[in-house]
C-alpha cells in the first residue's frame, strides 16, 4: 500500500541517490536460480546474445561494467553469421545531445510500435519507453490500442518506482486519449506531443527504436524464424541494450547501472531462439522427460526462462533446460523464414511506411551499368529509404537503390519428391506430440495429405499440413520413415 501511494504522489527515485539493492532489480534482469556464479563466453555468444551488435570493439568496457562474466580466448576470429549481414548501418551523424535530466523518470519518451502480422499469444502493438535521465529501455506488449496502453503505463510506473514527471510523444490521439491525460494530470505528470509530420522531434525514441529494430532483425534471420516471433525479438532487444556501455559526463556506465546502482549481470545473456529441451511435468516413467522447444526469452512473472512450444503453440515457463545451439530454430521445427522484419512506429499521419518491395534472400535482378546480374537480398531498407543490400552470385555484397532492382522471373523448378512419398505408402511417423513412434500409412486426399495410424481402414486420420514441402524436414530430423520400422 505504501508503494501504491508513492507512486499516486509522484515521489522520485533519484539516479544520483544511495545505490539500491537487488531487489529492486526487475525479474529480467536477474540471473535465473540455477545461474553458474561466472558465465564464460566466446565472443561468438556474446555477439549471438547481444543481437550481433559489434561487441568486439567494445569488450574492454563491457567487462568494466558488467559482473559475473569472462571472455573466452579461444574463438579468435568470430564466424560471419547471416544476422550479421541483415542490416549494414550507415555512417554517424554528428549531433550535439541536449544536457540530461538528473532523475530517474523527469523526463520519458514513450511511443507505440506495429508490427506486419500479429506476434504470438495475440500482440498486435507495443509501447516502447525511454527514460531521458539513463537511456533505460522497456517494451510492453498491446493487444489493442483502446484498453492496453493505460495498464502498461502504469506497470511502467511501478517498475520505475515513481510515475514520470514529463511524457513526450508523438502527435497520437490514441495515445493522447482522455484516460491518458487524466491519469497523468492525477499524478502531477505534463505530457508533450510532436506536432504532425515532425515526429523527429520525439529524437530519443526514434534513436534507440533503430537500435532495437537492428538487433531483433538480426535474431530472426540468424534463426531463419517467421515474423510472428517479432515481439520476443524485440523484447529482449530492449532488455540486453540496457547492459551496454555508454559515457555519461566522460564516465564508462551503461543504463543499467545509471537506473539500479548495481553493474549488470551478464548471466543474464544467453542465446535467443535457440533450441531448448525443458523437462516437461509427465508423470509416465516411459514417456520422454523432455520436450523440445524454442528459447524465447525472460518471464516477467517469474524468475526463469520463456519458452515457446511449436506443436501446442504455447509458451512455457521453466528454470530447467539444455541448449542445442548447432541447431537452427526455423528448419528444426518446419517453420517458415518470411523474410526479415518490418516493423514500425505507429502514428495517426498518413504517411505511413508501406512493407518492402522485396524481402531478404529473395533472389532478384539488379541493374549495373546497362547488364543485369542475378543478387539476393540480404538486408532491406530501414524505414523510409530505399537502399537495399544485394550479394551478387561471385560473392561480392553492394548497396543499391530500388529502382535498379527487379523480380527475377526465371521460372522455379521444384525438385522431385522422394518416389516413396505416394498414397498409402506404409511409414513410421514420430512427431513431437506423439509418446512413441507410430506405424501406418500415408493417406493423399487432392493436395492434402494424412496419417492414417495402425492397420485398420477405419482408423482416424492426422492431418499433415503443407507436407509436401515439410517431408524432407521429417526425413531429416528423424521423425519420418519409409516402411514399418521396428518400435522401441
Amino acid at each position: 500500500m505504501r508503494q501504491k501511494e508513492q507512486i499516486l504522489l509522484g515521489h522520485h527515485h533519484k539516479v544520483s541517490a544511495t545505490p539500491n539493492t537487488t531487489s529492486s532489480l526487475r525479474l529480467v534482469d536477474k540471473p535465473i536460480q540455477n545461474a553458474p556464479h561466472v558465465a564464460t563466453m566466446s565472443v561468438d555468444q556474446m555477439r549471438k546474445g547481444f543481437g550481433f551488435r559489434n561487441v568486439s570493439s567494445i569488450i574492454k568496457e563491457i567487462q568494466q561494467t558488467s559482473n559475473h562474466f569472462r571472455i573466452s580466448t579461444l574463438d579468435k576470429e568470430p564466424i560471419l553469421d547471416l544476422g550479421d549481414v541483415t542490416t549494414i548501418d550507415r555512417s554517424k551523424r554528428n549531433t550535439s545531445p541536449l544536457p540530461l535530466p538528473k532523475h530517474l523518470g523527469d523526463v520519458v519518451h514513450m511511443d507505440i510500435i506495429f508490427g506486419s502480422n500479429t506476434a504470438i499469444n495475440g500482440v498486435k502493438y507495443s509501447l516502447f519507453i525511454v527514460d531521458r535521465a539513463t537511456r533505460f529501455k522497456f517494451l510492453y506488449p498491446l493487444k489493442n490500442l483502446k484498453d492496453d496502453i493505460l495498464p502498461a503505463i502504469q506497470q511502467f510506473a511501478i517498475d520505475i518506482q515513481c510515475f514520470p514527471k514529463c511524457i513526450r510523444t508523438d502527435f497520437d490521439y490514441k495515445l493522447m486519449g482522455n484516460k491518458i491525460t487524466t491519469y497523468a494530470a492525477t499524478n502531477h505528470c505534463k505530457i508533450e506531443s510532436a506536432p504532425p509530420e515532425h515526429q523527429s522531434q520525439n529524437g530519443v525514441c526514434e534513436r534507440n527504436w533503430r537500435t532495437l529494430l537492428k538487433m531483433a532483425r538480426s535474431w530472426l534471420a540468424s534463426s531463419l524464424l517467421p515474423n510472428k516471433f517479432w515481439f520476443f525479438a524485440l523484447k529482449r532487444a530492449a532488455e540486453v541494450s540496457n547492459y551496454l556501455p555508454l559515457k555519461v559526463d566522460n564516465k564508462l556506465t551503461t543504463p543499467h547501472e545509471l537506473a539500479y546502482h548495481a553493474k549488470p549481470d551478464l548471466r543474464n545473456i544467453f542465446p535467443l531462439f535457440s533450441v531448448a529441451y525443458i523437462t516437461q511435468t509427465d508423470d509416465h516413467s516411459y514417456n520422454s522427460q523432455t520436450i523440445r522447444t524454442i528459447l524465447v526469452g525472460r518471464s516477467d512473472k517469474s524468475n526463469i526462462l520463456q519458452f515457446y512450444h511449436p506443436q501446442t503453440k504455447k509458451t512455457i515457463s521453466s528454470a530447467r533446460c539444455t541448449l542445442d545451439e548447432a541447431l537452427v530454430a526455423g528448419p528444426t521445427f518446419g517453420l517458415p523464414y518470411e523474410g526479415g522484419l518490418y516493423v514500425n512506429k505507429y502514428c495517426e499521419s498518413t504517411n505511413i511506411n508501406k512493407a518492402p518491395t522485396y524481402k531478404p534472400q529473395q533472389k532478384v535482378k539488379v541493374n549495373i551499368k546497362n547488364q543485369q546480374y542475378n543478387a539476393y537480398v540480404i538486408a532491406i531498407p530501414a524505414f523510409d529509404d530505399t537502399i537495399y543490400t544485394l550479394q551478387l552470385e561471385d560473392g561480392s555484397i553492394h548497396q543499391f537503390d530500388e529502382d535498379k532492382i527487379s523480380e527475377f522471373t526465371e521460372e522455379k523448378h521444384n525438385p522431385k519428391p522422394h518416389q516413396w512419398i505416394q498414397h498409402m505408402t506404409p511409414i513410421t511417423l514420430f512427431l513431437d506430440t506423439m509418446k512413441k513412434p507410430q506405424r501406418g500409412k500415408l493417406i493423399q486426399e487432392k493436395q492434402n495429405w494424412y496419417f492414417r495410424p495402425g492397420y485398420k481402414d477405419s482408423n482416424p486420420k492426422l492431418e499433415l499440413p503443407d507436407f509436401r514441402n515439410q517431408y524432407p524436414t521429417y526425413i531429416t530430423n528423424g521423425s519420418l520413415y519409409r516402411l514399418w520400422a521396428p518400435l522401441i
